[in-house]
């Protein structure tokens, strides 16, 4: 048997490649529409990234539904503000507002933590993750009412602040208040 040349060897690298984006398209495309089976959900996970999780809360946000792909309940309006204060804590809630509750953000987040973070193409290489949902009592202990601002030495007397200067992390909350 030939050894293939090096040339051969990154065609046929470009082609799974190629192979496997059009397999997660086509998963996006199903997770983008209403209705969406939940065995359909846990079987083509492991063919997706994290940034098709982000494009499919973003397409059917546009589109009027909750980020969350297994909710089909109809966004609220949006409030204009990016922050709200909970509890003492400053929240932004830009990402909260992709979603009919903080119950499908806390699943939502807790689903895309499960999705790795490796190419598509050399996943066939690694074992296959069991994937896990949220579902009933404990949807409502991993629901985020959005990202903690953190403010670490922030110079008031200064009128602009770098990057550094706010950190954020996620706020986790067990209750089942709305942030709108």
């Amino acid at each position: 048997m030939e050894e293939l040349t090096k040339a051969e060897k990154m065609r046929k690298m470009l082609l799974k490649k190629k192979k496997c984006d059009n397999v997660a398209m086509d998963i996006v495309l199903r997770l983008i529409e209403p209705l969406v089976d939940k065995g359909f959900l846990l079987e083509n996970a492991n063919y997706l990234a994290p940034h098709h999780w982000e494009d499919i809360v973003e397409e059917r946000k546009i589109t009027g539904i909750c980020g969350w792909t297994l909710c089909n309940e109809r966004l609220q309006p949006l409030p204009r503000q990016q922050y709200v204060i909970r509890r003492n804590k400053v929240l932004d809630i830009t990402q909260r507002k992709n979603y009919c509750s903080s119950a499908c953000y806390g699943a939502s987040e807790h689903f895309k933590r499960q999705i790795p973070n490796s190419p598509l193409w050399l996943r066939d290489e690694e074992p296959i993750p069991t994937f896990k949902l949220v579902e009933g009592a404990d949807k409502a202990a991993t629901s985020l009412d959005g990202l903690l601002v953190k403010f670490s030495e922030v110079d008031v007397q200064s009128s602009s602040s770098s990057e550094s200067d706010i950190e954020t992390e996620k706020l986790k909350t067990g209750e089942e208040e709305s942030v709108f």
